[in-house]
């Protein structure tokens, strides 16, 4: 718990923004020394809680930018969805009125339909199998399309959540309990149509309505990283979290390339390089942490279903079932789900 303590302290980081203001185009900066380079402030915002551990690094990659730009760059974090739930943050990323969105990877997939194949519930065998699908050259093709077709670029997709796990009013063992579940989806169709697959009825709601759906009813099920439904306090209305291990994600930063454009090729590294430490960093300490925010939420009163209770096996075949016929409508190019599994 004292890893715990030292990096939630993190989350208390104040970022300067005195003196700082939109930048120039980079066609007039300076050369050499990055910190003589324009002043310019960044607007980042994200649905997450908080004190949640992606926040917390969100706030060490501020810390890092300012550190390596030599001051020239601020960046303004707004966490908890104070800038709005992700389709509309991204939207106002699209139109370089936001400068940066903190959000799932596979969000990409609204615009690179084979980008859904990560949404495929049970595809990846475990985290390894997962990095060298993100790692792999289709996965990097996808972003490029991915920004030419959006001018949004995501910087990486190195900031790793590990596995996903389901949390509900009730315990989840066999595919029948999962059967008319309402289960909380994002707007993103893989999600739901993958839920379906299970036989669950998704409902689309936002990140930040969570609790208040799992409390009045309106959903009775929702999924995401053990850190973030622990963060979230979701258990306090669905106190049973399945070690489903469904799902293996990872958050991206989805940066305006007219924000980008505007920096110096120097200011437009250290983005590029703080992003990739950043990420290195929330990769490692979820990793530290996963285990201490399950044993939080078992203290608090919660239950953890371990994966052995389970009938994962009949859960997977579904899942497959449902992403089979997905490819077969044309949902994502034919042949992808094979050559994806393929590469554990």
């Amino acid at each position: 718990m004292k890893k715990l303590f030292v990096f939630l302290s993190i989350a208390c980081l104040c970022i300067s923004i005195a003196g700082c203001s939109k930048g120039k185009p980079a066609a007039s900066a300076a050369s050499g020394d990055v910190s003589t380079h324009p002043k310019v402030t960044l607007k980042l915002g994200a649905v997450d809680a908080a004190d949640d551990l992606f926040i917390i690094c969100v706030y060490k990659f501020a810390e890092l930018v300012k550190e390596k730009s030599g001051g020239s760059i601020t960046v303004e974090v707004y966490p908890a969805s104070q800038l709005g739930d992700m389709p509309k943050m991204f939207e106002a990323v699209k139109m370089g009125t936001q400068d940066i969105a903190g959000g799932s990877g596979s969000y990409m997939s609204q615009f690179i339909p084979d980008k859904a194949i990560e949404t495929a519930f049970f595809l990846f065998e475990n985290e390894a199998h997962f990095l060298k699908y993100v790692a792999s050259d289709l996965c990097r093709e996808y972003r490029d399309e991915f920004t030419a077709k959006t001018s949004v670029i995501p910087l990486s997709q190195t900031w790793i959540r590990g596995a996903r796990y389901f949390i509900a009013k009730r315990p989840l063992k066999t595919a029948a309990d999962f059967k008319d579940l309402k289960t909380r989806v994002p707007d993103i169709k893989g999600y739901l149509k993958s839920t379906e697959a299970l036989g669950c009825k998704p409902t689309m709601v936002v990140w930040a309505e969570i609790y208040l759906a799992l409390q009045q009813g309106v959903v009775d099920a929702a999924e995401n990283a053990p850190i973030s439904l622990y963060s979230s306090k979701f258990h306090e209305v669905a106190p049973y979290m399945m070690e489903t291990s469904h799902l293996y994600d990872s958050t991206c930063l989805y940066m305006s390339d007219r924000s980008f454009k505007r920096l110096t090729a120097e200011q437009q590294k250290v983005i590029i390089e703080c992003d990739l430490e950043a990420g290195k960093n929330f990769t490692q300490l979820l990793k530290d942490l996963t285990q201490d925010y399950i044993d939080k939420l078992v203290a608090e009163g919660g239950t953890l279903v371990r994966r052995s209770e389970m009938d994962i096996a009949a859960l997977s075949r579904m899942a497959r079932d449902g992403a089979m016929a997905l490819e077969a409508e044309g949902f994502w190019s034919a042949g992808l789900y094979d050559k994806v599994a393929a590469m554990k």
